[in-house]
């Protein structure tokens, strides 16, 4: 293969007025001075049996671009594949990419075709990507990843990218097909290639800019050689979506036995307008993000994150209440979702620590860290950790199953009143008062109402006999039993639509979770009319939907504003036993009206879903299934167990096929994607109670196991959903000890474990 010297930038419109301009800036993000990889980047080299790592990858000292260090990704030798440096935290965050600015220095030549030490022999050349994380390497002489943008810098012409500079972009997916990127632009630029100087002379190294704005890249390139020129600008990248999730990586493409050299300095990020903040310089640390407050239940572990700047290496010391915590004196890793994006990104290191099983004696403690390198020392503000108390230890029975009493063991608590209510949102009434700790025997039986408990100045609550809704024999009640069918493609629908994206697997239990309220016959009863579908034929328009709603309601807050409102009381009213389903529900306090883009009626002790099984009917979800099927409500995790089967959303779902028992679809993947409809399994011989995860975890995991999930919508994350707190009058879940919001630690399940039962067609 020929190998030419070149450079191309990405999406960048950059005017360099003279070959003198085209030094690197100082001061960049990412200069390699103290020869080391900087923070929250890597240089994965894991052998996939075909490609094998290059011994060339690290920072070493050229001699050239301005005789700084620099980063290898390759250098030749026989037996070798592509190096890569990647950013290793999602620099979208909450947020997903729609522009940024990228330069760097790019040097490539020798080697190749042999791999001699000698001028221009051919090569393959060298990727920018913005995108998922790549999930391996190269093999032989691919040049994109296929799933995300790709500016390629080809050395050789391969047949399908040409010799120069070619952009590629697929809207990311679940799906990776290295060298198989949607080419939208080739440029047969071969002006930047050595000409002068030994082969392992730098003057011809290349400063690459690229930008992408409003879904336009531009890439200029230039040395001090042959001066500037613009190679894109504003190229149209065709149905452009912003990029989530997206990383930022920097690759040497090549096969196992043709390299040339490919050397990086001097490089310079700005992501959604936020610039990466410098990692190098003189001067101690700066803490950018201070320990946040965390509360955590007796038993369970509080994790305290920081993010810190400066130059590195660091020395970590953690303390409690000033005192340094012995062992506490590593960077440990901190989950990216609790740190803020601004400093997520390339510029900070992201420091935590876990607390040991937490006593009610650590309530109020307060935690901080002192982080020091060569210039000094910095320490942190202190963040409290508050353990909730007084609280109940589990009862020695629930359920009223045959026993005529709950034993209700109230600790940490210097007496008080016990408080009942049959739902969150109350009345309490006053159950029995105490001025000291105690242990209250409390009547129950199999037809006694629901109940739940809090103590006195808490909003900590267990409850007895808890409501399970719809039918026994619904598919939502229903256990999957023993040795149940797989299908015959469920490794591979696990893995393209759960497994891609299992690092971020949310908890949806805010905003775009299901707020609920309960209805009762004092409620004025609303006429909500929608845009798209009504109850109960599911067509288009028709006459509104009459439904009592309690003052003071909320939607949830998301873009889908599901709301679901229930009449559990059968007084013989036409609402007794009904589910209100709306998505985008509105409440217009100006004339006091409900209104929903759909409005759906269910059985609140039906079968679970909108229209019978085999019936064609949207529903408040693309499935058609009843709105409150498989929401995990926090009663169930303060009871220690969830009796049904849970809602599961991902980004990947199959197109035109709807699984039993769903009724509907909105699925747009191609296969292996999973249904909706599709019910999926934790392997019941995974050991969940060995795993040291928060208790609410393991609940859910136990509940995926027994029940499964049935695949019910399309998410922007991997999502297993909940009821939402903001109807009910107190914050249930911090009651439970789950989290407050939307959470990630659902990434902790092994999703790889998971399968898919055995699907039926409902088409």
């Amino acid at each position: 293969m020929e190998e030419i010297r070149f450079c191309i930038p990405v999406v960048l419109f950059l005017v360099l007025a003279s070959p003198g301009a085209l030094r690197a800036q100082s001061g960049a993000t990412f200069d390699f001075n103290d020869g080391l990889v900087p923070g929250g980047t890597a240089i994965p080299n894991t052998p996939d049996g075909a490609n094998l790592p290059n011994p060339g990858l690290g920072v070493a000292d050229s001699g050239g671009f301005t005789n700084s260090d620099c980063l290898v990704l390759t250098v030749p030798g026989v037996g070798q594949t592509y190096g890569q440096w990647l950013i290793t935290n999602d620099l979208s965050g909450a947020s997903a990419i729609t522009n940024f600015t990228a330069s760097f220095q790019l040097f490539l030549g020798n080697g190749s075709g042999g791999n001699a030490d000698v001028l221009n022999s051919g090569g393959n050349g060298f990727v920018f990507h913005v995108g998922p994380t790549p999930p391996a390497q190269f093999t032989g002489s691919d040049s994109t990843w296929g799933n995300g943008l790709d500016v390629n810098f080809r050395t050789s012409f391969s047949g399908v990218n040409s010799t120069g500079i070619n952009v590629a972009y697929n809207a990311v997916s679940g799906i990776f097909h290295p060298g198989g990127g949607a080419i939208i632009a080739r440029a047969s630029y071969l002006g930047f290639f050595q000409i002068l100087g030994l082969a392992d002379s730098f003057s011809e190294a290349v400063l690459v800019s690229l930008t992408l704005t409003n879904g336009a890249l531009s890439v200029t390139c230039g040395n001090d050689l042959l001066g500037p020129l613009v190679v894109y600008n504003n190229l149209p990248i065709p149905d452009f979506v912003p990029i989530s999730p997206a990383q930022i990586a920097f690759t040497a493409t090549d096969g196992p036995v043709a390299h040339e050299d490919c050397w990086i300095d001097n490089v310079d990020l700005t992501v959604n307008g936020v610039h990466l903040a410098p990692v190098h310089g003189t001067g101690p640390p700066q803490i950018v993000q201070q320990p946040g407050n965390v509360t955590a239940s007796e038993t369970g572990s509080a994790t305290f994150a920081a993010a810190v700047t400066g130059p590195p290496p660091y020395s970590y010391q953690w303390f409690s209440n000033g005192v340094p915590i012995a062992g506490a004196t590593s960077a440990s890793w901190a989950n990216p979702q609790m740190m803020n994006v601004d400093y997520m990104n390339l510029g900070a290191t992201t420091i935590s620590w876990s607390t040991p099983p937490v006593t009610s004696a650590m309530n109020g403690a307060l935690y901080s860290v002192a982080v020091s390198n060569a210039y000094g020392g910095v320490i942190s503000a202190g963040a409290t950790l508050t353990v909730p108390g007084p609280y109940f230890s589990p009862p020695a029975l629930s359920n009223g199953s045959g026993d005529p009493s709950l034993s209700l063991a109230l600790n940490n608590w210097a007496g008080g009143t016990l408080y009942g209510a049959t739902n969150l949102a109350g009345p309490w009434w006053e159950v029995v008062s105490s001025a000291t700790n105690g242990q209250f025997t409390l009547p129950i039986s199999p037809s006694t109402a629901q109940c739940f408990y809090r103590a006195a100045g808490t909003n900590l609550y267990y409850v007895t006999n808890y409501t399970r809704f719809y039918s026994p024999a619904s598919f939502w009640n229903t256990p999957i039993g023993a040795n149940p069918p797989i299908d015959s493609n469920s490794a591979a629908m696990v893995q393209a639509s759960l497994v891609n994206y299992a690092s971020q697997a949310a908890f949806i239990n805010v905003s775009y979770g299901v707020a609920l309220a309960f209805a009762s016959a004092t409620n004025i009863i609303y006429t909500l009319t929608s845009t798209i579908y009504a109850s109960p034929s599911c067509a288009p328009g028709g006459p509104g939907v009459q439904f009592p709603i309690p003052a003071g309601t909320q939607a949830a807050t998301g873009n889908d504003g599901h709301l679901v409102v229930v009449y559990q009381a059968l007084d013989g009213s036409p609402y007794a036993g009904k589910e209100l389903d709306l998505w985008q529900a509105h409440y217009d306090s100006t004339n006091d009206t409900w209104s929903a883009s759909t409005v759906v009626v269910n059985d609140l002790f039906g079968w679970g879903a909108t229209c019978p099984q085999g019936g064609q009917c949207i529903g408040a979800d693309a499935a058609g299934f009843a709105l409150l099927g498989g929401a995990i409500r926090p009663e169930e995790i303060a009871q220690g167990h969830i009796d049904h089967a849970l809602a599961l959303a991902t980004p990947y779902n199959l197109s035109r096929y709807i699984a039993c028992p769903a009724t509907a679809t909105d699925g747009a993947k191609p296969a292996p994607a999973l249904p909706e409809g599709a019910r999926i399994q934790l392997d019941p011989a995974f050991n969940v109670d060995a795993q040291s995860w928060p208790r609410w975890v393991k609940i859910i995991a136990h509940a995926l196991q027994t029940y499964g999930a049935f695949n019910r919508d399309t998410a922007g994350v991997l999502s297993i959903y909940a009821v939402t707190d903001q109807n009910a009058g107190v914050p249930a879940w911090k009651s439970v000890g789950a989290p407050e919001q939307q959470s990630y630690l659902l990434s902790l399940l092994p999703w790889a474990s998971m399968r898919v039962i055995q699907l039926t067609s409902c088409n």
